[in-house]
């Protein structure tokens, strides 16, 4: 069912999308700020299972009904009104999240449900043959539409416990494999991914361990990109 996702976990995702924000502002960064969606009803929840015969693991279903549907936050390391891009020592990625896709991005007119159907219809609709993709892909739920552009996509799997978060990346098939899996459980994906300042997933190579498949928050790259960010000279 995955582990309880709980307050002050809501807390340090909020501190830490406010921290990357503040720090990558002053760097003169281009930066749009947190914006929490409100958490939905355990109805849809419930009208999801039924439909689909998945539940949402405990995690998410904590996140989803009692804190947020979702989020928009972005960032880029493109200097505001200027063709000049900082240059951090250590890369862990150029963007954070999307300008537009809200993560997750529950609401009372799109629905749980909703997200699902829509994500489904979409890579059905594309030249998806894999065909050990094509064996899980109902099981995916869709966490980040156009993560990196159009046709990738973060994804939760349901069909196993704890669920597993993936990188799907349209220009290699969008495999379902160990080398583009992201973190094994929801809540620690989200806290690992949101300590490093939610870099954007397309980049997953430069902040996931290539053993644990989970977001590295103590790799040598993570604490020079976190002393980076912390130093209001360093551009």
């Amino acid at each position: 069912m995955g582990n309880a996702f709980t307050a002050s976990d809501w807390e340090l995702v909020r501190t830490r999308a406010a921290n990357t924000a503040a720090r990558l502002r002053g760097k003169g960064a281009t930066v749009w700020d947190f914006e929490p969606l409100p958490p939905v009803p355990r109805s849809q929840l419930d009208d999801f299972a039924r439909e689909t015969g998945l539940a949402l693991p405990g995690d998410l279903a904590d996140l989803l009904t009692k804190f947020a549907g979702g989020w928009k936050f972005y960032w880029c390391l493109k200097l505001k009104d200027t063709d000049t891009w900082l240059k951090p020592p250590s890369f862990m990625g150029s963007f954070g999240g999307n300008a537009e896709v809200p993560f997750i991005g529950a609401t009372k007119k799109d629905a749980v449900l909703d997200q699902y159907h829509s994500f489904q219809a979409e890579i059905r609709n594309t030249y998806l043959d894999n065909p050990e993709t094509l064996k899980v892909v109902a099981a995916l739920f869709p966490l980040h539409g156009w993560d990196g552009g159009g046709g990738d996509y973060t994804v939760l799997r349901l069909d196993v416990s704890p669920a597993r978060v993936y990188y799907l990346d349209h220009e290699v098939g969008w495999p379902v494999d160990d080398r583009h899996a992201l973190g094994t459980g929801f809540r620690e994906f989200l806290l690992g991914w949101s300590n490093l300042g939610f870099p954007q997933c397309e980049y997953h190579s430069c902040w996931v361990n290539p053993e644990s498949r989970q977001p590295d928050d103590e790799s040598a790259n993570a604490d020079i990109w976190r002393t980076w960010l912390a130093d209001p000279g360093a551009a």
